[in-house]
């Protein structure tokens, strides 16, 4: 039941999902980035939303792999009804994940132990990859990473970010800095705006690369303030970069296209 003391799955039967959900979120403004955080769907609300299976609702439980959270835009792209929508997997957790495998590892590409300083790993000798949080707006539920974004102890403070550029700076044959997370497009304007500083101080750094779901899961997040702040760094200095993940057709929405959009009009380059 929603909270007006409707069937949420019962509502969707006829018409457009994301017609009808969005209606179901009336009770704030829809294109409100911040709001759609606020107000992100936990696992123990799942059930009022889809039809879940008996697997659904053991992954729900049990699940030991990550967090559960979708925003209210990446829910209404989903199917109530259908177990098999290519969204709902992305965000319902299955039995499958109530347990590892033998041959799984929680950290499948050995990053762990190429991390010099908290929140960097140094993979190859001219990049390195920068956790710069743990939050996202949508926990997709094939994510390598999360053992990283489901653990609060891999917050990133304001001095761990600092250790981090250290390192940078101490390292001339670093050139190409992929920021990651979690999502790096859930920090704040200030902080975004504070890294991107803080690289671009960096002479032998010429590169950055965003590495964000946000124009796929949170499109109102691409804020003119955001891309504002992205442009005012994308320079000879600094080439900035954005490296998203569509996954599935159902995820090319207008408010995704104009994100994306956004952003090359901001001068970033985005791949997918």
């Amino acid at each position: 039941m929603d909270r007006t003391g409707k069937n949420i799955v019962q509502e969707q039967k006829n018409g457009k999902p994301s017609e009808e959900r969005s209606r179901l979120f009336s009770s704030f403004e829809w294109t409100d980035y911040k709001a759609q955080l606020r107000n992100r769907i936990r696992s123990v609300d799942l059930d009022r939303y889809f039809t879940l299976t008996e697997s659904e609702r053991i992954g729900i439980r049990e699940t030991i792999r990550l967090n559960v959270g979708v925003s209210p835009y990446y829910l209404s792209l989903s199917d109530p009804n259908d177990p098999n929508c290519p969204i709902r997997r992305m965000i319902v957790p299955r039995e499958e994940e109530a347990f590892f495998s033998p041959e799984e590892a929680a950290d499948p590409l050995h990053e762990e132990g190429l991390s010099p300083v908290k929140g960097l790993t140094h993979m190859y000798p001219d990049r390195v990859l920068l956790f710069s949080n743990h939050e996202c707006s949508v926990y997709c539920r094939h994510c390598m990473r999360g053992r990283k974004v489901s653990d609060t102890s891999e917050r990133m403070e304001t001095e761990d970010l600092e250790e981090c550029f250290g390192y940078i700076r101490s390292h001339s044959e670093i050139s190409d800095v992929v920021i990651s997370g979690g999502d790096p497009l859930n920090l704040s304007d200030a902080k975004i705006d504070w890294i991107l500083e803080n690289l671009e101080r960096i002479p032998h750094v010429k590169i950055c690369r965003l590495g964000t779901r946000n124009p796929v899961t949170l499109p109102m997040r691409i804020t003119p303030e955001l891309c504002g702040i992205i442009e005012s760094h994308n320079s000879d200095r600094l080439s900035i970069f954005c490296n998203t993940q569509f996954n599935h057709e159902k995820e090319c929405t207008p408010e995704a296209k104009d994100a994306v959009l956004n952003l090359i009009k901001a001068g970033v380059s985005v791949g997918n």
